[in-house]
């Protein structure tokens, strides 16, 4: 129905295309992503039909082209969806009949709120199924999303994209705003070209890709490119739309091979086939948070006892690696993240999950039999995920069994005494607790547990107990005492200390 070739365009120096960016948002699960399949007459399938990561893809009519970028539906994404918008043109929001107005919905119609300059298309989607009309329009109503019918001002399409209903009308009405969109843009090879960032990934045979969206310009092979973090690289090639490319104009989404560092979505890139261009090219000199590595293995105290889950975690792009270290952090304050990075798992993680006792986590990840082998001989904890919820679901098992692993230890052990650390103090490679003994007699030869906010944190033995400068064998009730624990230095003001 549509073409979406790019070589049916003709290329010349003069030449004028006219090119607008699209949107789509919803909540998860509403069809966002099949309805563009139906769009672009694409067959692409995500993981039981949920967007992870962001999508883009394009149709050209004529001289003009359309590119859509489908955002995640997942409310970590927000981000991602953020961006979106300040770069489209056209708002597409996708209601299902079936679900109507729903938490992601809601913070849609917020960035339409805020960005009521952009034209918005509500698509109600799922009409095959049995729904009530009158009361998805009073529910959108609540938050002023009035269609033209009733006199508000935005355009209201029915569909199924399960049956091929309302796709047509979806493309007459984006054509109808685009008429007053005028981005056309010269193609021009002797000017800086921009282009915004969405994603980085590792491809096998080629190494590391950037995609990107161009605003301005073109993008040529062996043209300059330049970032905030790398100048002066070379494109080496240019793929979009199961194309490989020579050149690209604004709009196209493309990925292309040149750069050597991760960039993070919505970094600015230039294109430039003179040297001498780059001087006249302004570059954001802060810092940008670092995500191509991030190992802290030698400020963690790896002793199995600790009450926590370490992780190192694999992904296939950046925005979600991004989005699923966010995720992890406000599960649980335990769980710490030893190491993370984008590609596939190799011996390097395997090595650090070893030396760390850690669960690596992949996401839409390849693994290698070789490395997998290992793993398994090596009994290491290994889980793959194309579903974040999946994710999520499982780390959170992990989490409530360990805990209750913890509370069943608690159970069996008969506590002989209850000090609080009130100081703490350095001496050599140890650190001295300084401790008000609240009931019981503790020993030299008891196990110690300590507790941090009602949490085993660990469990061992007494290296020494002195009161004032005196080494002792026993503490009796009430009394103040300092005491070193083998092998554990991690202690806090607050802690408590329970012997057995």
């Amino acid at each position: 129905m549509y073409k979406n070739k790019f070589k049916d365009i003709q290329i010349s120096k003069n030449s004028n295309i006219k090119n607008s960016i699209i949107t789509i948002l919803g909540h998860v699960n509403h069809g966002k992503t099949s309805i563009l399949n139906r769009i672009i007459n694409n067959t692409y399938m995500e993981s039981r039909n949920i967007t992870q990561h962001i999508k883009y893809s394009y149709i050209m009519l004529k001289d003009e082209i359309l590119t859509f970028i489908d955002t995640p539906g997942h409310e970590d994404f927000y981000k991602i969806r953020n961006l979106s918008i300040k770069i489209t043109d056209i708002i597409i929001l996708v209601v299902s009949v079936d679900d109507c107005v729903n938490k992601q919905t809601i913070e849609c119609i917020n960035y339409i709120k805020l960005n009521s300059n952009i034209p918005c298309i509500i698509v109600i989607n799922k009409i095959d199924k049995n729904y009530d009309k009158n009361k998805i329009i009073n529910e959108l109503s609540k938050y002023n999303i009035v269609s033209k019918e009733w006199g508000g001002k935005y355009d209201f399409i029915y569909t199924s994209s399960k049956n091929n209903i309302g796709i047509n009308n979806i493309i007459t009405v984006i054509l109808k705003y685009t008429k007053n969109i005028f981005n056309f843009n010269e193609i021009n090879n002797n000017t800086i070209s921009k282009g915004i960032i969405i994603e980085s990934y590792i491809n096998k045979n080629e190494g590391l890709k950037t995609v990107l969206i161009i605003k301005k310009g073109i993008f040529k092979v062996g043209n300059y490119i330049s970032t905030n973090l790398e100048k002066n690289k070379k494109i080496k090639s240019i793929f979009s739309m199961n194309e490989n490319l020579n050149i690209s104009i604004p709009s196209m989404p493309i990925e292309i091979t040149g750069l050597n560092k991760i960039h993070r979505f919505g970094n600015i890139i230039y294109s430039y086939n003179n040297k001498n261009l780059i001087k006249n090219i302004k570059f954001n000199n802060y810092k940008k948070k670092k995500i191509i590595e991030n190992n802290i293995i030698n400020n963690i105290n790896f002793n199995k006892n600790l009450n926590k889950i370490n992780i190192i975690l694999k992904t296939d792009v950046t925005g979600s690696c991004e989005v699923i270290l966010k995720i992890l952090k406000n599960i649980d304050k335990n769980i710490n993240i030893v190491y993370y990075n984008i590609g596939n798992i190799n011996i390097n993680d395997v090595n650090k999950a070893l030396l760390s006792n850690s669960i690596i986590i992949g996401f839409n990840i390849k693994i290698d039999s070789k490395i997998n082998k290992i793993i398994k001989n090596n009994k290491l904890i290994f889980n793959n995920y194309t579903i974040i919820y999946d994710l999520i679901n499982d780390i959170k098992k992990i989490i409530n069994k360990k805990n209750t692993d913890i509370n069943k230890t608690d159970l069996n052990k008969i506590f002989k005494s209850n000090s609080i650390i009130k100081n703490i103090f350095n001496y050599s490679n140890y650190k001295i607790a300084g401790c008000k003994l609240n009931k019981g007699i503790i020993n030299i030869n008891d196990n110690i547990s300590i507790f941090r906010e009602n949490k085993e944190i660990f469990n061992g033995k007494i290296k020494s107990m002195k009161i004032l400068n005196n080494v002792v064998k026993e503490v009796k009730n009430n009394n103040e005492f300092g005491i070193i624990i083998n092998n554990f230095n991690d202690i806090k003001i607050n802690d408590i200390l329970k012997s057995y």
